[in-house]
């Protein structure tokens, strides 16, 4: 299974989502059964993205981002990013949010239903 994981921010950025993201990717591709790809904006700075088991890719276009979307059998959006939700739409594939955000500018902390 190909599972591409969308988050805004990750490693080298410190911080419970990050953590997050680099516990989900060291378990998903332990065995090879479950193949990950993370997109992000972040840049990688001095990150060494060889040493995880994972794919990262930084900063893709949004032709890149399209391409991405149609190889994966599932996508995990971290946070609710609409462009990405958008893709995951118009590609017809099966997408996943995880809010961990809170904004107090939303009464009831969803942003998405």
């Amino acid at each position: 299974m190909r599972v591409l994981v969308y988050a805004i921010d990750f490693a080298p950025m410190i911080g419970g989502e990050e953590t997050f993201l680099l516990n989900l990717g060291g378990v998903a591709d332990r065995d090879g059964v479950i193949r990950m790809t993370l997109v992000t904006r972040t840049p990688a700075g001095s990150f060494d993205d060889s040493a995880l088991a994972f794919r990262i890719v930084r900063r893709p276009g949004l032709g890149a981002l399209w391409r991405l979307v149609g190889a994966a059998d599932i996508v995990h959006v971290s946070g609710p990013v609409l462009l990405v939700l958008l893709l995951g739409w118009l590609r017809r594939k099966p997408v996943v949010v995880s809010h961990h955000l809170y904004h107090s500018a939303c009464p009831n902390g969803l942003l998405v239903h």
